[in-house]
Formats: C-alpha cells, sequence, structure tokens
C-alpha cells in the first residue's frame, strides 16, 4: 500500500461490546474474559503528531506505530523517532530509509497482501505489529489513510491501539478487523521488529 498516513482528529466515542459482529468496542486491556496478547503499558501508548507542526503538516501515525513496537522490543534507537521524523506521511520504503538512517543493525520485516499469516505469526511470538487501517467508528466509517498497533490477534477476536486515541484498547471481531486491515484496496500493509520481546508475565 503506497500513500501518506496523516493525522486524523475526531471525538472519542465507545461502541456497545453487545454490538454485531461488524462493530468495535473501545475499552481497555480485556474484553469478553479474553486478554490483550501484547499489553503495551497505557504509558508507552505513543500519540500521533503532525510534521511539520501545525494544520498544513501530515499525520506521522506510521512512525507513532513503529514508537510503540520499538518500546515493545527494547529497540533503544527507535524509541522516540516519531519526535525525529521531519516530514510526515509513511509508506514502506520510507519505514525502509528511516530505520537505516536512526537504527541500521535493527531486524524487521514489511509485508504487503492479504494473507493474515504473518499476523498471526508476530502475535503469537509475542511481537505487536503496525497494520493499515482503513475505516473505523472514530472517522464516521469512512475511508482512511491510518496505521495503527495490532496488539492482539485470535480465531475470534482483534485489539488495536490507535494512536490518535492513546491509552485505550479497540477490540473487534477476526474478520471485521482483517476487513479494516485491506480496505479498500483488498491489500494490507504491516511490519514487525524482530527484536525480543519482554518474557511473559508469571502465572500461578
Amino acid at each position: 500500500m503506497r500513500g501518506t498516513f496523516q493525522i486524523l482528529l475526531l471525538p472519542c466515542l465507545m461502541f456497545s461490546p453487545q454490538g454485531t459482529d461488524d462493530k468495535a468496542f473501545v475499552g481497555g486491556n480485556t474484553y469478553r474474559g479474553v486478554e490483550v496478547a501484547i499489553d503495551l503499558p497505557l504509558k508507552q501508548h505513543v500519540k500521533n503528531i503532525a510534521r511539520p507542526p501545525g494544520p498544513n503538516g501530515l499525520g506521522c501515525c506510521v512512525f507513532a506505530t513503529l514508537d510503540m513496537c520499538a518500546r515493545w522490543t527494547n529497540q533503544e534507537e527507535l524509541i522516540g523517532i516519531i519526535e525525529k521524523i521531519e516530514k510526515g506521511g509513511g509508506w514502506p520504503e520510507k519505514v525502509d530509509r528511516v530505520i537505516k538512517q536512526f537504527a541500521p543493525s535493527t531486524v524487521y520485516v514489511q509485508y504487503e497482501g492479504s494473507d493474515p499469516a504473518f499476523l498471526d505469526r508476530a502475535i503469537q511470538s509475542g511481537r505487536p505489529c503496525g497494520v493499515t487501517y482503513g475505516y473505523g467508528e472514530r472517522y464516521g466509517n469512512e475511508t482512511i489513510p491510518h496505521m495503527v498497533l495490532l496488539v492482539h490477534l485470535d480465531a475470534n477476536l482483534a485489539a488495536v491501539v490507535d494512536n490518535n486515541y492513546p491509552g485505550t484498547f479497540e477490540w473487534m471481531s477476526r474478520d471485521e478487523f482483517l476487513k479494516r486491515w485491506k480496505h479498500p484496496s483488498n491489500k494490507g500493509w504491516a511490519y514487525a521488529l524482530l527484536g525480543p520481546p519482554p518474557p511473559p508475565p508469571p502465572h500461578n
């Protein structure tokens, strides 16, 4: 997927957890008894900004998401990367250039296509993904050029952290998330940093 991914600032809405499968629910790190796979602490959620600052700047959702990936995998050179971007907008080749410039030793992978296997493998390995997000209730279900952080994906559910709304998790069915990931071209873009994730929390 190509193009620039811009900042979108609209009022935060809450959606009923009893809604249909094509709706999302904005809440916390658990939903219907399911714990999010990648429980990025709220203080590590990164807010989208415009670069250059001001109404004419483009959003940095791609790099706000990359910043959160770096925080989870402890890629120190990329933590705070959103503050180093001079001009907003993002696409795969720009991600390549930014990582090469600021963190050339970083191991990562990008994917463009419609097969969710890439996403499943990343989440199952304990790593979040930056993913395109083509529409959502917070944006009036209009087509948007946006990237969010995928933090949960299983056979039934998905959850994302939207950098325009840090501090919340947005839950939906797996099928609905995949529609949003691939909208509008039936082709999604995703990336993941392959640094080691933090150890899982202890369970009795």
